[in-house]
């Protein structure tokens, strides 16, 4: 039975499907990998210098702003993420946003976790494990990795930007500590080496 042309197929739209199939079906596949190829900006390794947050004058940056890649001052605009402190044995503490104080905007969850293996062969922050309610005791050469939830990140894939820190070494009479950091600022990107992260 011959089909009337009125209802055949035109020739563009068969040129058509092809390209738009395939089209879809990368879409599709990019949903599994949502951050695949999609980091804007590189790591890169930032040296900073902090002081113990009981002790020192309040003009002392005694904290780590993790989107700035930067040292910060504790103080009313809760702006840092991580505090650093010394305890009565020389061990450093490491303090979440949460545990410094109450924001009155609402608080932000930071949350620590000392990973084995040290710092440079921590390569990617994990997923999971990590303490945002207490207080975190490390000592020179741990790799601390972090998440930190960033307004700028909500509404994106993950809330979340990752970082990997070690305090290198410590002044103990002065009470400073002398540290690196790798921070992926890509939201939601957990990579944790130098250059162009792909996840």
């Amino acid at each position: 039975m011959m089909i009337p042309k009125l209802f055949a197929k035109p020739a563009f739209l068969t040129r058509l499907a092809t390209p738009i199939v395939l089209g879809c079906t990368v879409l599709m596949g990019a949903c599994d990998t949502p951050t695949a190829n999609l980091a804007q900006l590189s790591n890169f390794e930032s040296v900073f210098q902090v002081h113990a947050l009981t002790g020192s004058p309040l003009i002392y940056p005694t904290a780590l702003a993790i989107a700035l890649r930067s040292p910060a001052h504790v103080d009313g605009s809760f702006s840092f993420d991580v505090a650093f402190d010394l305890n009565a044995a020389g061990q450093i503490v490491l303090l979440p946003v949460a545990l410094v104080g109450q924001n009155p905007l609402g608080q932000r969850t930071v949350g620590i976790q000392i990973i084995p293996g040290g710092y440079d062969a921590l390569t990617s922050a994990p997923k999971t494990g990590y303490n945002s309610d207490s207080v975190t005791v490390a000592k020179p050469g741990d790799a601390i990795a972090v998440q930190s939830t960033q307004i700028a990140c909500q509404g994106r894939i993950s809330p979340y930007l990752y970082a990997k820190i070690v305090i290198d070494s410590l002044n103990l009479p002065s009470r400073t500590l002398y540290g690196r950091t790798i921070v992926d600022i890509n939201c939601g990107f957990r990579a944790l080496t130098i250059g162009l992260p792909t996840f």
